[in-house]
């Protein structure tokens, strides 16, 4: 029997391949916003129990609200919460 795959080597393979396939426009947008983030949140961030499914549910209402009021902000992209789909293609 071998030893069960390190987690650390995992990630650091999925990471590798995802940091050397992304743009660097992409790369620099989400670390300044991590960055942005953690200074408005240095003190941590209250865990909030919610339902799934509700809080879905109550954020697509408000989507779809918003294009019908021609809200130029919302998000028209595909998919749940209007931010497409999980499986790439």
């Amino acid at each position: 029997m071998g030893r069960p795959p390190s987690t650390r080597t995992s990630r650091a393979t999925l990471g590798g391949s995802w940091r050397s396939s992304a743009r660097l426009q992409l790369r620099h947008d989400l670390a300044v916003a991590f960055a942005a983030f953690e200074a408005t949140h240095f003190a941590g961030v209250t865990a909030v129990d919610k339902d799934p499914e509700s809080y879905v549910r109550e954020v697509e209402e408000e989507i779809a609200a918003s294009n019908d009021r021609g809200d130029d902000r919302a998000d028209k992209a595909e998919g749940s919460l209007g931010i497409g789909g999980l499986k790439g293609g």
